[in-house]
């Protein structure tokens, strides 16, 4: 028993004293050195950094010199070989995954070395680390090199076409000519890189970041950059041809020369460019204007002096500050634009007037910040989820407007008759001698950085409509966000046209047994009634009650004259009906409006 105790005991204290021994790392010889094709074994000899350390997953090996070192078949994987000396080291088939060799080609790390590991063969070298390295001329065609960093590595002719470079570190690289062909750069980083005339055609730059960089005469034609950041690049002469640069950054970027024939920059940023040779020569060029869609487009502080965006589709796109004297604007489209400021230099009310935009009533989400608007005219206009903000409005004229969901600072010096406010009230109701109010669908604005839900309307101070006013109804195919209601007890007089309508693209036979919520008279007692129009049959029983109206029926076009000689039968007779209520509700039941 004893005899076993001591034997295990043994066995232990050896197991734990190869634990705790640090193997050494020898030099390589050759089996046969009159025949070295015989191979090579690890010799005796201790290179001169190799004592009590281990070439093993994770070594830290940093700084050591590694002269001959035997490193064949050997797993070096997340290795540190930083300031490493390696030459004349064989890695053959080693596993570098991982590794750092940064700051190692000028103690003997060759391309040779790197050819001839695992890794390299297998074309997988993801997350190595070659900072600071000299790699002229070496090739990293199709490998796999996730997450490597090469920063501030020089890279003059290296061969990376068609590598994965994704989430790759160059910042500070040289890669001047180098071959960057239908590479992924998806995520890769470029700031204060050289790249002139290197050759990216074709490459995959999504989110990639070019910050600072030279791209002198580099091609990036066909290239996908959408999402990618050019801010301060410089690219002079550079061919951009048939890229996708949609929402990619170019603020501050020097486009002198640049080709952009054919590219397309939906959401591209180009503030601050004009200054720095970009043209309306090379913007006409591009697919995106050919096509009449710059949406999103950034143009923040450029000089736009006689620039030609007529036609255009100019949603969300920005031209805050930028001089637009004689610019053309004519027929825009510029719901969601962004003129902040844009009075100061040049932007004047007849440019907006002539958008198509204006012309339609609709300025939704347009933001006129920091303007002086004085004397403009907005009268009816559709400008919710807009801003206006610390403008200037003296004697604009907003009468009738709807501005539910927009920053507005100060409505005092504007005319603001039957104004639809921000928050939905309009402050006294006056409809006579002609004067319309057109009431649309107001879906709020779920994308605003505070979420805005659905805000109906509320009537206060008053409600009058006399012959010759019109309250127009226009629906949408969602839901009836515009329900007007009153402050109650306030005196409500109705006369005047009731206009019921669907807005253009509104497939109306899928409409038809929809009941529409138009009143909601709690609180007040209506007196009067309206003349209904619309082209569509409605049951109009429940209009002076519950205030709802329900869509019948779509006339056939063959119908349209019967219908409009039924309408004015009935017309005549509700002449008679106003003040009995009772009456008017029976009556109007399942009736043609004119």
């Amino acid at each position: 028993m004893i005899k076993t105790i001591l034997t295990l005991t043994a066995l232990v204290l050896a197991l734990c004293s190869t634990t705790v021994t640090r193997a050494d790392i020898f030099e390589w010889e050759y089996i046969d050195p009159a025949d070295p094709g015989q191979g090579k074994r690890e010799s005796s000899t201790l290179v001169p950094g190799g004592a009590g350390r281990d070439a093993v997953p994770g070594a830290d090996l940093n700084g050591r010199n590694l002269t001959r070192a035997y490193l064949i078949d050997t797993d070096l994987s997340h290795a540190n070989f930083r300031f490493a000396t390696l030459t004349d080291a064989d890695l053959t088939g080693a596993e570098i995954f991982d590794a750092n060799l940064s700051f190692t080609t000028f103690r003997g790390f060759t391309a040779s070395q790197l050819y001839s590991t695992a890794s390299y063969q297998l074309q997988n070298l993801s997350s190595i680390k070659l900072q600071d390295n000299n790699l002229s001329g070496w090739d990293f065609s199709k490998q796999n090199l996730h997450k490597a960093d090469f920063r501030s590595a020089l890279l003059t002719d290296a061969n990376l076409n068609q590598a994965n470079l994704a989430d790759t570190n160059f910042d500070s690289a040289s890669l001047l000519k180098a071959d960057l062909k239908r590479a992924n750069l998806t995520n890769a980083n470029f700031s204060f890189a050289l790249l002139t005339n290197s050759d990216i055609k074709q490459a995959k730059l999504t989110n990639a970041t070019f910050n600072f960089a030279m791209l002198n005469k580099a091609d990036l034609s066909q290239v996908n950059a959408t999402n990618a950041f050019f801010i301060f690049a410089t690219l002079l002469n550079a061919n951009l041809r048939q890229a996708n640069l949609s929402k990619a950054d170019f603020n501050r970027a020097t486009l002198t020369d640049a080709d952009l024939t054919g590219a397309k920059i939906l959401g591209t940023n180009f503030a601050n460019t004009t200054s720095n040779g970009f043209t309306e020569s090379q913007l006409y060029s591009t697919a995106s204007y050919r096509s009449q869609n710059l949406s999103g487009i950034g143009m923040f502080a450029n000089n736009l002096n006689g620039w030609n965006f007529a036609g255009q589709n100019l949603t969300n796109a920005i031209f805050d500050r930028a001089t637009l004297t004689n610019t053309d604007l004519t027929g825009a489209e510029v719901r969601w634009a962004s003129f902040w400021g844009a009075t100061f230099v040049g932007f004047t009310a007849s440019q907006l007037y002539s958008t198509s935009s204006y012309q339609s009533q609709d300025l939704t989400g347009i933001s006129l910040s920091r303007n002086d608007l004085s004397g403009w005219n907005f009268s009816g206009l559709k400008i919710t989820n807009a801003d206006i903000s610390r403008s200037t409005l003296t004697n604009a004229d907003l009468s009738g407007a709807d501005l539910r969901g927009t920053f507005i600072s100060n409505l005092n010096d504007a005319i603001v008759s039957n104004l639809i406010g921000p928050d939905g009230i309009i402050d006294g109701l006056n409809l006579s001698g002609g004067q319309t109010l057109l009431v649309r669908d107001y879906d709020g604005n779920p994308d605003a950085f505070t979420p805005i839900d659905s805000i109906p309307l509320t009537v206060e101070q008053q409600f009058v409509m006399e012959a010759g006013g019109n309250l127009q109804l226009r629906f949408e195919a969602d839901a009836w966000g515009s329900t007007i209601s009153f402050a109650p007890g306030i005196p409500v007089a109705l006369g005047g046209t009731l206009s019921l309508e669907f807005a253009a693209d509104v497939e109306l036979g899928s409409q038809v047994g929809r009941t529409l919520d138009l009143f909601d008279w709690t609180g007040v007692v209506p007196t009067g009634a309206f003349t209904v129009e619309s082209p569509y049959v409605w049951d109009l029983s429940e209009l002076y009650s519950t205030g709802e109206a329900t869509l019948l029926a779509i006339p056939e076009p063959s119908t349209s004259l019967l219908l409009l000689f039924a309408a004015a039968l009935l017309f005549g007779s509700h002449l008679h009906r106003i003040g009995n209520h009772s009456q008017v509700h029976e009556q109007q039941s399942n009736f043609t409006q004119r």
